[in-house]
């Protein structure tokens, strides 16, 4: 299979391939090819995907016409993994080029590009909305399956019908975690921690399913989920943990004393109604959840004193994700999150530069089957992910784990090391995205924030005059070129940038003018 980043450079199994080879026989990307010593063959074209484009109806040329009279316009992929295709469009305005989304037709033996078919024209390359959209259509191109509402599956006495409450943020519609804070006596609470159970409606190879496994996580843009994991009466209906209304759960729970003792009292299949909703910000105003056994088991849980809301949810989901991890484990299924101690000596390199630049070398966390199981270094204990079902395929996948050993059903085993790697890929391609979506904003905000921005340079300006750098307040590395000054490791610089609307792919976009150097 070819697999490329940039449609110059090629490989097959990480074999490098001579591009010239690809072009004489129009392979693309997902392509299966047989390679020998001396060519390349075509042996079947990858499934038709969407892509997502920029029509050049700006340009100065046209390069042909369909069948029908209609013209041919360059096409440039955002996936740089892609040529540039040729797509035909009716549209009359030439002033300004369009973001569209279109798929391979054909490429014929002699043309020097590939034919697209338009699919929908998302609207013209300079409109911030417009841009986002394209970001996220390009990322996560599937589209929702059209599903009904299906029948609610609860209980008629609902098993917590008291005490339960969700903390999320502003106008949060799915809602896949609730805490529930029941009195047994004067000095002693049972505190449950609910995920909402997905997994009793999204059934194993259904068509939601599938498509929730090839999306592999909701996609948020300034908190807004604009491609959800799971059709909307899913995920903002019938599983989210409205309140008022009785929804399934899987909860894991706990007897707390308030002189401090702890019992867990396991896992628990239930119905509840979810009582109350709060904000991050409004929970310190209720009158009804006793905050003060919040705060304390909480503040027990994490080992020192903890007044911040968010911390009180974030440290209840790493609790109950640390023990699901502990089953995922037992039963030998799922997935467990993996992540490593970073590499001391990029450690000591980063500290030396700048203490705050530590954070640089922390790999990323990743998901990894049983029989890898390892410490997850920055937790410091087994974990995995399952208090997101909704928002991420890896928790649905566990929570079915979870749900057959409460009902000591036998699941049938499925091949996790492919699903862990595709997985895997798709958490990468998320945090570019948001990474993406940051700089664009950064870019639209060019013509009016014009405060300098203060980088260290991490690699000295390499022979093609660019330089690694970390932007402090972007937090982001960026390899960047900056005219004729040559740096060197360590240096703090103070960067302008601007917008160059003439380019067509938004990243090329942001020009960096020369620095201006802070220290030597």
């Amino acid at each position: 299979m070819l697999s490329s980043k940039h449609y110059k450079q090629f490989s097959c199994n990480d074999v490098p391939i001579p591009p010239e080879w690809i072009y004489k026989n129009r392979i693309l990307p997902g392509d299966s090819i047989h390679v020998t010593a001396s060519e390349v063959t075509l042996l079947e074209r990858a499934p038709k995907k969407s892509l997502i484009g920029i029509l050049e109806l700006t340009g100065k040329y046209q390069y042909g016409l369909t069948s029908r009279g209609i013209p041919l316009y360059l096409c440039q992929p955002l996936d740089t993994s892609y040529p540039a295709f040729r797509v035909a469009c009716k549209e009359k305005d030439k002033s300004t080029n369009l973001y569209i989304q279109f798929q391979f037709e054909s490429w014929e033996e002699g043309a020097s590009l590939p034919r697209g078919s338009l699919q929908r024209i998302l609207g013209p390359v300079e409109l911030k909305s417009v841009e986002l959209e394209a970001l996220a259509c390009s990322i996560s191109p599937w589209t929702l399956p059209k599903s009904p509402l299906p029948s609610l599956k609860v209980k008629d006495v609902p098993d917590f019908s008291v005490g339960t409450f969700n903390i999320d943020p502003p106008g949060c519609k799915d809602i896949d975690d609730v805490l529930t804070i029941i009195q047994k006596s004067d000095t002693t609470y049972e505190i449950w921690i609910t995920i909402a159970d997905v997994a009793e409606y999204i059934s194993y190879f259904s068509i939601e399913d599938i498509t929730a496994y090839k999306i592999g996580a909701t996609l948020y843009q300034n908190g807004e989920a604009v491609k959800p994991m799971l059709p909307r009466v899913f995920s903002e209906q019938i599983c989210s943990l409205v309140p008022g209304e009785k929804r399934r759960g899987i909860s894991y729970g706990f007897l707390y004393e308030t002189s401090g003792n702890i019992q867990e009292l396991g896992w628990k299949s239930v119905t509840l109604i979810n009582n109350e909703s709060y904000t991050y910000e409004s929970i310190y105003k209720s009158k009804t959840v006793p905050l003060h056994i919040l705060e304390s088991f909480v503040s027990t849980l994490r080992g020192r004193h903890i007044t911040d809301s968010h911390e009180w949810i974030e440290t209840c989901m790493i609790t109950y994700n640390q023990k699901a991890a502990e089953l995922i484990l037992k039963t030998n299924q799922g997935f467990l999150r993996v992540h490593d101690a970073p590499c001391q000596s990029l450690c000591e390199t980063l500290k030396n530069i700048d203490p705050s630049l530590e954070i640089l070398a922390y790999s990323s966390a990743h998901y990894a089957n049983t029989k890898d199981a390892k410490i997850h270094w920055a937790i410091g204990s087994l974990y995995t992910h399952a208090s997101s079902p909704l928002r991420r395929y890896a928790d649905l996948v566990n929570q079915r784990v979870i749900k057959s050993s409460l009902e000591n059903k036998h699941m049938s085993p499925w091949k996790t090391e492919d699903m862990a790697s595709y997985l895997n890929q798709r958490q990468k391609e998320i945090k570019a995205h948001d990474r993406d979506v940051f700089l664009i904003e950064a870019l639209y905000n060019s013509d009016t924030n014009q405060e300098p921005l203060k980088a260290w340079v991490l690699e000295d300006t390499n022979e093609k005059g660019k330089t690694l750098c970390y932007i402090d307040s972007w937090k982001q590395i960026l390899k960047v070129k900056l005219g004729t000054e040559s740096l060197k490791k360590g240096m703090r610089i103070s960067l302008q940038y601007t917008c160059d609307r003439r380019k067509a792919r938004w990243k090329d976009r942001i020009l960096f003018s020369n620095p201006y150097i802070l220290n030597d």
